[in-house]
C-alpha cells in the first residue's frame, strides 16, 4: 500500500512538473476564484462526508474476505474463492460498466427536467434482474457439474463456491439503478447507511459462519 502510494505520487508529481515545463502560460493563466471554490465545497460537502467512506467501505467488502478466509482456511480454499470470484465477477463487471455511466446521465436529465425517475428506475431494474437471472441462474443451479465440465474435477469445489457468489453478484447487478438513483438525488447519507450496513453483515456473517462449530 505504501509502495502504490509513493508511486502515485511521484508519478503524479513528475506529470505536472513535465506540463509546467512545456507550457507553463497554462498555469498562469489559470485564475482561482476562492470564494467559489468555497461555495462549491459547501454544496457538495455531502460528497467528501459520506460518498468517499462509502466507496471505502464498499471496496473493503471485495477485498476483505480473501483476508478472512486466509485467517481460517488453507491457502488452496482461499486461492480457489478468488478465482472464482474473478471468473464470475468479469461479466457482471463489464455489463455494470457499461450501464451505469448512460443510466446515470438519463436519470440525472429526468430530475433536472423536474420529472420523476420512479419509473425509469423501475425499468432498468427489471431489466437487470432478468439479465442477471439469464446469467447466474445456471451457476446457481449446476455450479459444480459447469465449473467440472469447463476445468475438470478439480474446480468442483469453485462451483459450490460459485453458487453463492453468483447471487451476490446478481444482486450487486440489479442494484446499479438504485445506487446511481440515490447518487443523483443526493440521498448520499443513505446510501453510506446502507453500505456500512451491508458490509457488518457481510464481514459478521463470514466471520460466524467460519468459526469451528457454527455451522453445526
Amino acid at each position: 500500500v505504501i509502495g502504490f502510494v509513493f508511486g502515485q505520487s511521484v508519478s503524479s508529481i513528475y506529470f505536472f512538473a513535465k506540463i509546467y515545463v512545456s507550457d507553463s502560460s497554462f498555469f498562469k493563466s489559470l485564475k482561482i476564484d476562492i470564494t467559489k471554490v468555497l461555495h462549491l465545497t459547501k454544496k457538495y460537502k455531502k460528497f467528501a462526508h459520506f460518498s468517499t467512506p462509502q466507496t471505502l467501505f464498499n471496496s473493503l467488502s471485495l477485498y476483505l474476505p480473501s483476508l478472512i478466509l486466509a485467517a481460517f482456511f488453507s491457502p488452496a480454499i482461499v486461492g480457489t474463492y478468488y478465482l472464482t470470484l474473478r471468473v464470475l465477477q468479469a461479466p457482471s463487471t463489464l455489463l455494470g460498466q457499461a450501464i451505469r455511466q448512460p443510466f446515470y446521465k438519463e436519470v440525472n436529465e429526468i430530475i433536472n427536467e423536474g420529472s420523476s425517475p420512479r419509473a425509469f428506475f423501475f425499468k432498468y431494474t427489471i431489466a437487470l434482474f432478468i439479465i442477471g437471472l439469464i446469467i447466474f441462474t445456471p451457476i446457481i443451479l449446476f455450479g459444480p457439474e459447469i465449473f467440472k465440465f469447463f476445468f475438470g474435477e478439480a474446480f468442483r469445489l469453485s462451483g459450490t463456491f460459485g453458487q453463492w457468489i453468483s447471487l451476490w453478484l446478481w444482486a450487486t447487478l440489479a442494484n446499479i439503478p438504485a445506487i446511481c438513483t440515490l447518487h443523483a438525488i443526493q440521498a448520499l447519507k443513505e446510501l453510506f447507511v446502507w453500505e456500512l450496513s451491508l458490509f457488518i453483515l457481510r464481514i459478521g456473517g463470514l466471520f460466524y459462519f467460519s468459526l469451528p462449530g457454527s455451522a453445526s
